[in-house]
């Protein structure tokens, strides 16, 4: 094993004997969140629900937010903006999708989800996350 590798070993060994129930450790997955920005295609309902499983474990108060109302959030921000030809999701901080999702679960009416409205409303909630 390289020394770097030793040493990096080691950090995380006295990390977890330091703090074994801390947030952000080993233990802390960001699989699903991981999915949800870098999928170019539709998000499951499981893995909707695996997003919340993992913002909960880093950010326990975060609000439960619907999982259909994630999945229709998702969509727009997969589509390329045409202007840049990148997505929506690129303007959204990993640190600040609890904040958004929960935006979204406040300022959305939920008889528009699933409806060609619910598409501009991440586009109106997005300029928010940066004030946060």
């Amino acid at each position: 094993m390289r020394q770097g590798q030793q040493f990096f070993q080691a950090m995380l060994k006295g990390l977890e004997k330091a703090a074994p129930d801390v947030k952000y450790g080993v233990q802390a997955s960001d699989m699903a969140i991981g999915e949800f920005y870098e999928s170019e295609g539709e998000l499951s309902l499981e893995m909707a629900t695996q997003v919340m499983v993992e913002l909960k474990k880093s950010l326990p108060e975060t609000r439960d937010v619907d999982t259909e109302l994630i999945v229709d959030i998702h969509h727009p921000l997969r589509e390329k903006v045409p202007t840049t030809g990148k997505s929506l999701s690129v303007a959204l901080p990993y640190s600040s999708l609890g904040f958004f999702l929960e935006e979204c679960h406040h300022r959305i009416d939920s008889d528009y989800v699933g409806d060609k409205p619910m598409r501009r409303a991440p586009m109106i909630i997005l300029p928010s996350v940066d004030n946060h």
